[in-house]
């Protein structure tokens, strides 16, 4: 699946719902609780990692691996430079209209056992004035914990590049035996799974000085979920 975007309840492994009336009487009344498990995807995996481009969930009906959202904009702002460079750092980000503020790239996945990442990279790597003066040398930086490890990284997407800005955390026991189940997967790499979005910057030429003030600038950032492997 790919996006294109502009520059307490608590969820166990078995919930118990119970239905039914109160007992009046033990010989006239009588309830049956409700129990629902939720377990890890088994068969085979609907993806085939040798589909080209590799690992491509782009397919029809496909809901077991979903780039769900994406930050909608990221917003910058500058006073001209006499010597036409630039690098500016992103002073508004604008979520992607879900009920979480924070901006960040959500994956669904229903299968511990699977790994994924999702790849950015600036579109056409051109910056854009709407009388169509255009930018060059222009390179987008972002700061993700892509594997939500604890240690957020700037990643760099010039001419050119794709790079991983999220992908699953680091899985353990694999591969396993069928039927294996190891919780720890379970817990950080099923449901959705949400990537913050902390940093994001950008650097062009404006070789010929062609900027003037109010002039607004659009680019674009693809995002590309991928299937890497699956037990």
């Amino acid at each position: 699946m790919k996006i294109n975007k502009l520059m307490g309840l608590m969820v166990a492994s078995s919930i118990l719902l119970g239905f039914g009336a109160n007992v009046a009487t033990a010989d006239t009344t009588a309830n049956t609780n409700t129990l629902v498990t939720v377990i890890d995807a088994t068969g085979p995996d609907p993806l085939d990692p040798s589909d080209s481009p590799p690992g491509n969930p782009n397919q029809p009906g496909q809901l077991y691996l979903q780039l769900q959202t994406v930050p909608d904009t990221y917003g910058f702002q500058t006073s001209l430079n006499r010597n036409g460079l630039y690098t500016i750092n992103a002073t508004t980000y604008i979520d992607s209209g879900d009920s979480d503020p924070t901006p960040a790239i959500k994956v669904f996945n229903d299968r511990s056992k699977r790994k994924w990442n999702v790849k950015a990279q600036l579109h056409a790597n051109t910056l854009t004035t709407v009388d169509n003066k255009i930018m060059t040398n222009v390179s987008f930086s972002m700061t993700t914990d892509s594997s939500r490890s604890g240690n957020p990284t700037s990643k760099t997407m010039g001419t050119g590049t794709e790079v991983i800005v999220a992908q699953n955390s680091t899985l353990k026991g694999l591969p396993t035996p069928a039927g294996s189940d190891i919780t720890d997967n379970i817990a950080v790499n099923t449901g959705v799974i949400a990537t913050p979005v902390t940093a994001a910057s950008v650097s062009f030429t404006d070789g010929g000085k062609l900027l003037k003030v109010d002039d607004v600038m659009t680019g674009q950032i693809d995002y590309q979920l991928y299937i890497v492997a699956a037990y």
